[in-house]
């Protein structure tokens, strides 16, 4: 009976696990489950651009959207010279004596490129609802203007925190000057 032929000794690769290949494959794998950074540390740009966006129903691939852009403002001087109506975010309304909110309000408006000047809310009637304005010292408030009012709406739906009131149909009723 013949034996069957020995494969020599150096012939024969044998499989170690060394310390170095561990290693390298912890770190491998450590590095494809570290976690992506919050979107906290993300630097943030003007909100002044469309940005295109995605948005995934259950079930349905991920179907593109746009942000809207802000909308374009009626500044103060063409507000006062248009003949027909226009709409307003009021975007605080304050007595006379608080220009704190006031001007909380306009510092904002013009960090995002937009006029809000401190206007007594009697001046742009219709006053909004709730607002006691009988006389120029009752209620003062920082007014943006915008010739549509889908402008309004879209301005403070992106403006965030909540806005004093968004009226239609405005005529500006005092004059400057």
């Amino acid at each position: 009976m013949r034996h069957p032929r020995r494969i020599p000794r150096h012939a024969v690769r044998r499989h170690h696990t060394t310390p170095l290949t561990f290693a390298l494959v912890t770190l491998v794998l450590a590095g494809c489950m570290t976690p992506a950074p919050d979107d906290a540390d993300a630097p943030t740009t003007a909100p002044t651009e469309a940005a295109p966006t995605t948005a995934v129903a259950p079930g349905d691939a991920a179907t593109p959207t746009i942000t809207p852009a802000w909308p374009t403002a009626l500044p103060e001087d063409e507000a006062m010279s248009v003949t027909g109506s226009y709409s307003v975010v009021w975007l605080a309304i304050a007595p006379d004596d608080d220009t704190d909110s006031l001007d909380a309000a306009q510092a904002r408006a013009e960090s995002l490129g937009y006029g809000a000047p401190a206007t007594p809310v009697i001046c742009v009637p219709p006053v909004p609802a709730g607002v006691v304005a009988e006389s120029w010292d009752d209620a003062w408030g920082a007014p943006v203007y915008f010739r549509e009012p889908q402008d309004a709406d879209l301005f403070a739906e992106l403006w965030g925190s909540p806005v004093a009131a968004v009226v239609r149909d405005v005529h500006l009723a005092c004059g400057w000057g």
